[in-house]
């Protein structure tokens, strides 16, 4: 027997290597996406044919044999065993005793230690994943001696130490002609993005730099990376504006360089990659006006948009909402839109649209109708804006957890646990301030106060608009008590010479 495949078998318990020592001739070994608990025994050493090992996926633990178990078998060329639970230092000596590994998958475990330099020995190393571990210290300056490498991924761990030769090695992975992917995201690299990350691999597809203390602008030349369809810049200190060169980068569907300090108008250069389908701007300083007509259109496949958190003007146009039949995920609050919500949000029925965040912005108008429509719309933020009139109801406006609308003080109605006071209770109260009004200048005429001459006792005309300037929304700042049947503001009648009232609020659920 020359392989065992048990992959995906729900199998449990402990490897029974004792009862597997007499397969002399096994060389390809799968255990992956199983529920195996245990340790790898040391036994795993007399498998001397073994090429491949695959036993991720598992809830292994303990550490891996190596002095006794793997680093006998020297003929290996695969290690996998990501996602489980081993932990403890690699030997120094791994890439010296195991000089034809081709590919090192140790990702999601509990590893630490120095990034062991002897690795570069494994000179036809092609994958190397060292991801979500607690490895720390610098990554080798030779490190572009695997010249085969096509995966590097060193994601989520202590490397570097926030210094400006972070990146140095990034020099030598030059060498490495066919690298095609690159995760050097959420570790403590620090320092500027180094210029020759532009000369490297033009087979790269994805790079991941996110997560770091990275600082300084983006170098131009990234243009060169024609085939890179997916880039993370996020959560560093990167500032300045787009590269020009980002133009060229056609084939980009994954882009994130939020959570930085970006700036500028220059949105428009990563816009001409029409597949892309996830771009998150985020938490910068960029700025400019119309976005979503001038900028974004050719984007027609964008399936997430999140721009929230910058200086961007203008309207939310109708025609970006009608053309980009794919958005799931719209996010555009926390900038200076202004304009009406236009009923065009409807024809996001046919995108599946999830999420809407429109907060904090200058929107005015009412809420359109067509909301209620969108079925699958789990969240929608209209919070901190200048909308009024009456709130819907039915729709993802039934579930108040999936609504946030504070901060617009003309708004009225909706269910009751939004808080918002109904359209009823608005009427009686303006109602009740016209009588209010209208028994006050009967007291003074009685009183011999006026001097109003017969015919001229018109009552006064307050509209809805009026009487909610007049307390200021019915603020907090404007209530003078409250009672069992309701609240009494105070208000200013500017348009009758700043009269002073006092508007009786009933609930009529108490009355």
């Amino acid at each position: 027997m020359t392989a065992i495949d048990l992959t995906s078998n729900k199998l449990e318990g402990k490897i029974p290597i004792d009862q597997l020592s007499n397969f002399k001739k096994l060389e390809i070994f799968y255990l992956g996406l199983n529920n195996l608990t245990g340790e790898i025994p040391s036994s795993i050493g007399n498998l001397s044919s073994l090429i491949g090992l695959y036993f991720d996926f598992n809830n292994l633990e303990g550490n891996l044999p190596m002095e006794m178990g793997l680093l006998k078998i020297s003929a290996i060329t695969v290690i996998a065993v990501a996602d489980n639970s081993f932990h403890g230092n690699l030997p120094t000596n791994i890439g010296l005793t195991l000089p034809n590994l081709e590919e090192l998958l140790l990702g999601g475990n509990k590893f630490y230690g120095n990034f062991p330099t002897s690795i570069t020995n494994a000179s036809g190393l092609k994958i190397l994943d060292l991801a979500d571990n607690k490895f720390q210290g610098q990554v080798p300056a030779n490190l572009g001696d695997l010249t085969q490498l096509k995966l590097l991924n060193l994601e989520t761990n202590l490397f570097g130490g926030n210094s400006t030769g972070d990146l140095d090695f990034i020099s030598s992975l030059t060498n490495c002609s066919d690298l095609r992917i690159l995760a050097l995201g959420y570790n403590k690299f620090g320092g500027n993005i180094p210029q020759v990350m532009a000369n490297l691999s033009n087979q790269l597809t994805e790079l991941y730099l996110g997560g770091n203390q990275l600082s300084g602008t983006i170098p131009e030349g990234f243009g060169k990376h024609a085939n890179l369809y997916l880039l993370t810049l996020d959560s560093n200190y990167l500032s300045g504006v787009i590269p020009r060169d980002f133009g060229k980068l056609q084939n980009l569907q994954f882009v994130r360089l939020d959570n930085n300090q970006f700036s500028g108008q220059r949105v428009s250069t990563l816009c001409n990659a029409t597949t892309l389908y996830h771009l998150d701007l985020s938490t910068n300083q960029f700025e400019g006006g119309n976005i979503l007509d001038n900028v974004l259109m050719n984007c027609q496949n964008l399936q997430y948009l999140d721009i929230s958190h910058n200086n961007f003007t203008g309207i939310i146009s109708p025609h970006f909402l009608q053309t980009h039949s794919s958005l799931m995920h719209l996010y555009l609050g926390e900038n200076s839109f202004n304009g009406c919500l236009p009923a065009e949000v409807g024809m996001l029925i046919h995108m599946s649209i999830q999420q809407l965040d429109l907060s904090s912005n200058n929107l005015t108008g009412p809420i359109p109708k067509e909301l209620e429509k969108l079925h699958s719309l789990g969240y929608l933020n209209l919070s901190y804006n200048d909308i009024e009139g009456e709130i819907p109801n039915t729709g993802i406006f039934s579930n108040a957890s999936q609504i946030s609308l504070i901060g617009n003080n003309k708004l009225c109605g909706g269910i009751p646990e939004l808080e918002f006071l109904s359209t009823t209770l608005l009427v009686l109260g303006a109602l009740l301030l016209y009588f209010l009004v209208y028994q006050k200048r009967e007291r003074r005429m009685v009183a011999g106060f006026s001097s109003m001459p017969t015919g001229v006792n018109k009552l006064l005309r307050i509209s809805y608009h009026e009487l909610h300037r007049a307390t200021s929304g019915f603020s907090p700042e404007n209530l003078i008590g409250s009672g069992h049947f309701g609240a009494v503001y105070k208000g200013t009648l500017e348009k009758h010479g700043n009269k002073l009232v006092a508007v009786k609020v009933l609930d009529l659920q108490k009355i």
